[in-house]
């Protein structure tokens, strides 16, 4: 495989990660309650959405096509979410813990691709910034869900 076409590969992995969050953010806002964790989904949402923007364009730098739509994987997740905390007499819980659980397995994907691949600067740079992002998104849906514990 060629470089390019296996760093456009990579990207669109992380790419398709954060489309699925951004679904999943949105499920999730729907799920609660609280109207400060509804807008703290709807915000983190539109930052996969972002970032899922910004992924496209690295795609496109590598000459391949960026991915679209949603996995069947998270779609069974969310699902799966729906369904536990509807029967949940804590949703806000439920909902914290699996939110914190997609952005831990982000974080770790982050971490691998920045540790395994040798991307250009400008990429790598973006990738970075993304997976501190992540990583603070974890420490604070933690320290959330400690919140509604």
């Amino acid at each position: 495989m060629k470089y390019t076409e296996e760093m456009a590969r990579v990207l669109n992995k992380l790419l398709q990660n954060n489309l699925d969050a951004e679904k999943g953010f949105r499920n999730a806002a729907d799920e609660v309650q609280n109207e400060q964790l509804k807008a703290l989904f709807e915000d983190m949402a539109q930052q996969k959405y972002d970032f899922a923007h910004e992924l496209r364009g690295e795609v496109r730098t590598f000459g391949e096509p960026p991915s679209k739509g949603s996995s069947v994987s998270s779609d069974l997740h969310r699902t799966w979410m729906n369904v536990r905390a509807g029967i949940s007499s804590n949703p806000e819980k439920v909902v914290l813990a699996e939110a914190a659980k997609g952005e831990e397995r982000a974080l770790k994907d982050y971490e691998e691709v920045i540790g395994n691949f040798n991307f250009p600067p400008s990429t790598e740079t973006i990738l970075k910034r993304q997976k501190q992002a992540f990583k603070d998104s974890v420490q604070k849906l933690h320290a959330l869900h400690d919140e509604f514990s």
